[in-house]
């Protein structure tokens, strides 16, 4: 079996901007994803339970659905409403908005594993 890889010679250009797209998206996903994640972290440990409800809704609702189907729902489904992502904006949208979901457990998971102890503790030296 002889395999041919002459093609990625030939496309390497294209290989290579489809590599930098993919870290851009990633990278503005992740960045605001991270911040909205704290947002709705705070939200989620909120006492103020519309705020809480909210938060926690917004983060069933997401880490519950695939993300291939988020990704379709604001590209095509918000054309519905009239808004028109170009494609780029639509993976940064879709990417933030996961990974705000998944952020926020991740530091509403930290924010809970502080013992009560230590949280009177820092409170007293203020």
């Amino acid at each position: 079996m002889n395999l041919d890889f002459s093609f990625l010679l030939e496309h390497w250009q294209d290989y290579a901007r489809s590599a930098w797209v993919t870290l851009e998206l990633s990278f503005f996903g992740v960045l605001f994803g991270t911040l909205l994640g704290v947002i709705m972290a705070l939200m989620r440990i909120s006492r103020i339970w519309p705020i809480k409800f909210v938060a926690s809704a917004y983060i069933e609702l997401i880490r519950g659905t695939p993300m291939l189907v988020q990704i379709l729902i604001i590209h095509y489904g918000l054309t519905v409403v009239g808004v028109n992502l170009p494609a780029f904006m639509s993976g940064v949208v879709a990417l933030t908005m996961n990974s705000s979901a998944y952020m926020a457990e991740v530091f509403r998971a930290g924010i809970q594993a502080i013992d009560k102890g230590q949280t009177e503790a820092s409170r007293s030296l203020v």
